[in-house]
This record gives C-alpha cells, structure tokens and sequence, in this order.
C-alpha cells in the first residue's frame, strides 16, 4: 500500500494499521460511539481481524486513522461502496470519546472529503445518518452536505426499524465553496485510485 499522510493544520489521516485494531477494537464496542451510527453489538477480536483483512483486499473502500501530534489515534474516517462507473462513494467517520467536542470531526471530515474529490476522483459523496443524530447533521451540514432523501424504516437497530436520513455532497458544489479551478490531474491513494466495479 502507498503511503499517504494528508495533513492540513494539526489533523493528520493516514490508512489504518495493524497496530491501530485494538483502539479500533475498543471504539467499535463502546456503545456511546456505536449507538448514534446504529452499531450495536459485540465485535471479537478475530471478527476485527477478519475485517482488516477483508478491507486491505478490497478496492471499493478505503479506511483513514485521524491522528493528531501528541494526542494519537483519534478516530477513524473511510470510504465504502466506492463506485468509479458513476464516480460516488459514502463516507462515515467516528472520533473516541476523548476527542469529541474539539473540532476534530468537522477538520477530519474535511480532509476526508479532499480526498474524495481530488484523489479519489469523486463527483458525489454521500453518507447515512440516524435522524436523532443532531449533532452528526451538523457536522455535515457545515462540512457543505445536504439532505438527499429520508429513508423511512431503514435500518434495524436493536429490534426498532429506524428512519435515516441520507446526505449528499456534490464535487462541483464544494469546489465553489472552497474557490477551487476544475480538476487537472488524477492521483491515486493507497492501493489505488476508485476501481471501476463490473
């Protein structure tokens, strides 16, 4: 895998590591993270281990560690269902619960929308959110997302059928945003760029 550091201000993401499952590990099984991105149950340690592995093997996601300089591991920020036919991706990202309420979130979700646009060649990103999540909406209403469409009845958490909301944002809307030119160059990340799946 190449080696990436994405680095604007303090944040840094860089692709998740080995060494870094056993922090994943505990994340994934706190339910205060899991709740509000509808995860619930326990996930063992050889499941994780299977799912690194699946993740490395598999060009349609793409998973980031956020670090900050003597801080560590804050959290992590990804891609899935990574589409290169129609140039979309959904992202999503969880901070530990020692990094929240510091900004973190909003600069992580930033960088890692840079990279959806400019390296990874996207022209939609898009992401889920339970529709009590407020504080996760905001998030990503300030990052520049917009409501998509509601999806009623839309995921199974813990016996409840839940109503989600999913979020979109455009590459060419953001690029606005940010005063950027059109795009120039393609560059890779990682293994590589979003593969086309057939």
């Amino acid at each position: 895998m190449q080696d990436l550091v994405y680095d604007v201000h303090a944040i840094t993401l860089t692709p998740l590591v080995e060494a870094e499952l056993p922090q994943t590990l505990q994340w994934v099984n706190n339910p205060k993270i899991a709740k509000p991105f509808l995860r619930s149950g326990v996930v063992t340690p050889a499941k994780h281990s299977q799912w690194y592995d699946r993740i490395q093997a598999d060009d349609t996601q793409q998973v980031f560690a956020i670090h900050l300089p003597h801080r560590g591991h804050l959290g992590n920020v990804g891609f899935k269902n990574l589409d290169a036919r129609h140039r979309v991706g959904e992202m999503w990202i969880y901070l530990g619960e020692e990094a929240q309420g510091f900004g973190f979130g909003r600069e992580a979700v930033d960088h890692a929308i840079r990279i959806g646009f400019e390296q990874l060649m996207l022209k939609k990103l898009y992401l889920h959110v339970a529709r009590d999540n407020h504080a996760a909406m905001t998030l990503y209403e300030r990052a520049g997302f917009t409501h998509d469409r509601s999806m009623r009845k839309e995921f199974l958490f813990e016996g409840q059928q839940v109503d989600v909301l999913r979020m979109a944002l455009l590459e060419t809307k953001w690029r606005r945003a940010k005063g950027l030119g059109p795009k120039v160059a393609l560059m890779q990340i990682g293994r590589a760029s979003c593969r086309e799946r057939v």
